[in-house]
């Protein structure tokens, strides 16, 4: 039989999908009770007057609840299951409609009954690098995937912090944070970004919470701030030279700015008395931690490091 156009009664139709309440689009509803339905739906015929739907579940529900009897349908000639998941899988990749939860739950199904990635990408004309994406989610914690799902928040982050190199308690409140939409993608990416730094192994692994926290209440999480906060927490706990030295070239590089800062005259000449005194106290502070010689006379006049700072040079 080819494909043909039908009208069908929507009580002849078998699902094969359940769907949350949260999934069933009331802009649908609206959409299809203003302007009907634009889109017929896809099933197949396994008898006379009884059909699967392959593909329209939200379209389904939609005219379910605008209690629509018939509903204009592609009819098919009947497949399989296996090969009706494969054909709702290939138009979601297309459309990207569904969820990536949704989308991994059919992978899965498909892998439980015999199929490998390749030829599930060739079936829905992808590629296998875009599957293999939803199956590196294996392994991640259910409950995670559940909540997720439940707050409408991206899959594939869950799959980031699962496989991050940091205690499991840790791992929970990035989960909690990410959940509640205090953080976002760009922040787990940062906080991988932070655990690969060489300096991140030099912490101690009753401080590594604080790192992580430092960066998800960081607002801007450029390369630079994060290799700033790992450095930073690394040198608090264990000298590295590699540490200091860029410890070493920030501090340089901060001091110069608020040297430029000084220079300016309109900033200098419109201080008023209070700022002076904060300014000065705030240098005077910054003197002491430093220590300097007794004697300004002993300072070097050029600046020019001796033999022991060579490899320290800004």
């Amino acid at each position: 039989m080819n494909k043909q156009l039908k009208m069908i009664r929507l009580s002849q139709i078998r699902l094969e999908i359940s769907f949350r309440e949260n999934e069933k689009d009331l802009g649908l509803k609206l959409s299809i009770q203003r302007e009907g339905l634009k889109v017929p739906l896809i099933v197949e015929e396994e008898s006379k007057n009884h059909y699967v739907l392959v593909e329209g579940y939200r379209r389904y529900f939609a005219l379910e609840y605008l209690n629509i009897e018939y509903a204009e349908c592609i009819v098919e000639n009947p497949t399989s299951e296996n090969e009706r998941i494969l054909k709702r899988l290939g138009l979601e990749l297309q459309s990207k409609k569904k969820t990536s939860y949704q989308m991994e739950r059919m992978i899965f199904s498909l892998l439980q009954n015999g199929y490998d990635a390749k030829t599930i990408a060739s079936y829905c004309s992808v590629t296998k690098a875009t599957i293999s994406k939803y199956i590196h989610g294996a392994g991640v914690n259910p409950d995670w995937i559940r909540r997720g799902e439940e707050a409408n928040v991206g899959r594939h982050v869950f799959t980031a912090i699962h496989k991050l190199d940091i205690d499991i308690d840790i791992k929970e409140i990035i989960v909690d944070q990410y959940i509640k939409k205090t953080i976002t993608k760009t922040t787990v990416e940062a906080i991988k970004k932070a655990t690969n730094e060489k300096a991140f192994q030099d912490i101690p692994k009753e401080k590594i919470q604080d790192c992580i926290e430092r960066i998800m209440m960081h607002q801007s999480l450029n390369n630079k701030v994060v290799k700033e906060i790992v450095n930073e927490i690394s040198l608090q706990s264990v000298y590295k030279k590699e540490n200091h030295l860029f410890m070493y070239k920030l501090s340089f590089q901060s001091l110069t700015k608020v040297q430029t800062i000084l220079n300016l005259r309109h900033f200098t000449d419109y201080l008023t008395e209070y700022q002076k005194k904060q300014l000065l106290l705030a240098i005077n502070k910054l003197l002491h931690t430093l220590n300097p010689p007794s004697k300004w006379t002993e300072f070097s006049e050029d600046g020019k490091p001796d033999e022991a700072d060579n490899n320290f040079k800004h």
